[in-house]
């Protein structure tokens, strides 16, 4: 599968890994002025509204940027205005274009974490990614016990206190991405990782200094 380089990408990170061609679009969140509000004038009112409720406009802003890009990177692809991209959700909440603007069966995942969102993109399979920033938690260890398997937990627990927070944001990027491309919410979390006879492909990725992603693509 040949990945098509949308027409923003210029401005994003751009890598194609595959078979199958998964791209993976890097964004910077820190943005200001009239680039913030360009993208934040591609949100449909019902997204703008959604941003103005976020509890900080710091937030507010990562959202509005987040999901313009999308908006542009989805654009590129299909080659429409970013205005007129769709989104339907499946029964289980996942974001998915509207058939009528989907004829090649784009499958796309956003994830952000603090400054940094990932877009990956791929057509006729689905796919998802989780990006997070390593950054230390007090409660790691509680969230293992209670998300993940017996010996994920224990991995955890034994490793050094120094890579701690890199190994369970390893861990759970990889989760976490496997349930975004099966469309299952947080409640499959502790048992992602056992049986993944449907993975196709999964992989993680540094998008910057102190984050790590992790995309997973799924047999159709």
């Amino acid at each position: 599968m040949i990945p098509i380089e949308p027409e923003s990408a210029s401005r994003h990170h751009f890598e194609a890994v595959g078979p199958p061609a998964v791209a993976l679009h890097s964004i910077r969140l820190d943005v200001a002025g009239d680039a913030a509000d360009t993208l934040a004038s591609l949100l449909t009112q019902d997204e703008s509204a959604r941003a103005a409720r976020l509890r900080s406009e710091t937030i507010a802003r990562r959202f509005r940027v987040a999901r313009g890009s999308l908006r542009q990177v989805l654009a590129g692809y299909l080659h429409l205005p970013p205005h007129a991209i769709r989104f339907c959700t499946t029964a289980a909440g996942k974001p998915e274009l509207i058939t009528s603007l989907n004829p090649h069966n784009l499958r796309f995942s956003l994830s952000h974490s603090h400054e940094i969102a990932v877009i990956a993109v791929c057509f006729g399979y689905p796919v998802g990614v989780d990006v997070e920033h390593i950054r230390p938690i007090g409660n790691l260890q509680d969230i293992a016990n209670r998300y993940f398997l017996p010996e994920e937990s224990l991995l955890l627990q034994t490793c050094d206190e120094w890579n701690r927070p890199a190994t369970f944001f390893r861990m759970w990027t990889s989760k976490e991405s496997y349930l975004k491309a099966a469309g299952i919410g947080l409640s499959g979390l502790k048992g992602a990782g056992r049986n993944q006879m449907d993975i196709l492909e999964s992989r993680h990725f540094a998008p910057a200094p102190e984050y790590i992603g992790c995309y997973t693509c799924m047999y159709p």
